[in-house]
């Protein structure tokens, strides 16, 4: 039940960017026949699959429990203010490192067209805050609540989020970028210098490792809700603003928005500016044309970027919202 459950919960968030949430985008194809049900995404029945099959673990559990017998998983683990909380904020912990590993390369390497080493020196700042933050946020116990250093990290997470998102331009900023990075570091290095500490403390020593699991769990969902629905923000906005843009100009000819519109199916690829031009022109487009094309699609690109971006701003603020049961101390007795 579990392995269902979590199979199809996982394999529906992953492919909701790609096939759609309920209105299919690029449907699946078997034996070359389209996988839509009743002309809704394939997403949808794995995601009811997966909840279905979560719901019967759940209660198979608890008429373990009830029996006296050994359950798989004890799911009135669930009833910890203080887990719940530190499991809360892991989930959203590897929701943020997700998408921001999701948006920034299409940004760096995409966009600007770097390659995959000067793409790694533009994302050090970020590892350097991790790795020094980490260290730091173990001593900050001598003088602040672990609550405290959780809501800093949160904080900084939601702060330097938004640096990156004022940078993003196509003229890359450096310096603003790089506060950015390290901003998003400091804020990931805070919380993961308490957040194991919160949940493993917050349960007797002979259920540690159930609580391991449930933490390798919750990371897993939230990396996999992070590359999901970011990536999921980003190709719906880039495809509505190219098409709307596209439709709205007047340098791109009327049988080209034809094409364009019929074409596009509700998602369009990620693909740098210069793949947009080379295939304009092999469709028969003039370069004047191509060109426009291509800058469309670029504004476009930056636009979907942005509007991930401050969507993962939102969810960050809403995580600090949910940390309010994480212990207000300064050392956290084990329960």
């Amino acid at each position: 039940l579990s392995v269902f459950g979590m199979g199809f919960l996982v394999l529906g968030i992953l492919q909701g960017k790609t096939w759609g949430w309920i209105s299919p985008l690029k449907v699946p194809t078997i034996n070359g026949h389209e996988i839509a049900p009743l002309g809704i995404s394939l997403v949808a029945y794995l995601i009811f699959l997966g909840t279905f099959f979560l719901i019967l673990f759940f209660q198979r559990q608890s008429l373990l429990l009830q029996n006296n017998q050994e359950p798989f998983l004890d799911i009135r683990l669930f009833q910890i203010p203080t887990l719940r909380a530190g499991l809360t904020a892991l989930f959203f912990q590897y929701l943020s490192v997700a998408a921001i590993f999701f948006v920034i390369p299409v940004y760096l390497q995409v966009i600007l067209g770097y390659d995959a080493l000067r793409t790694g020196i533009k994302i050090l700042p970020l590892s350097l805050g991790i790795v020094i933050f980490a260290i730091i946020g173990t001593k900050l116990l001598n003088f602040i609540s672990v609550r405290s250093i959780v809501r800093y990290g949160q904080t900084g997470l939601v702060f330097g989020t938004l640096i990156i998102l004022l940078s993003l331009d196509l003229q890359f900023h450096p310096v603003l970028f790089g506060l950015g990075m390290f901003v998003v570091g400091v804020g990931l290095g805070l919380l993961s210098s308490q957040i194991g500490n919160i949940n493993m403390s917050a349960v007797p020593e002979t259920q540690a490792d159930e609580v391991g699991g449930l933490q390798g769990t919750f990371q897993n969902l939230g990396s996999s809700l992070g590359t999901a629905v970011i990536g999921s923000v980003l190709i719906i906005s880039l495809t509505s603003s190219f098409v709307t843009t596209i439709n709205a100009s007047s340098e791109v000819p009327d049988e080209v928005k034809v094409y364009i519109n019929e074409h596009s199916n509700g998602a369009l690829p990620i693909v740098t500016a210069d793949d947009v031009e080379t295939y304009s022109v092999s469709q028969g487009t003039t370069e004047e044309e191509a060109e426009a094309i291509s800058t469309v699609y670029t504004d476009a690109q930056i636009e979907g970027l942005k509007k991930a971006l401050f969507l993962l701003v939102c969810l960050s603020l809403f995580a600090i919202v949910l940390s309010k049961n994480i212990p207000d101390q300064k050392v956290i007795k084990k329960v």
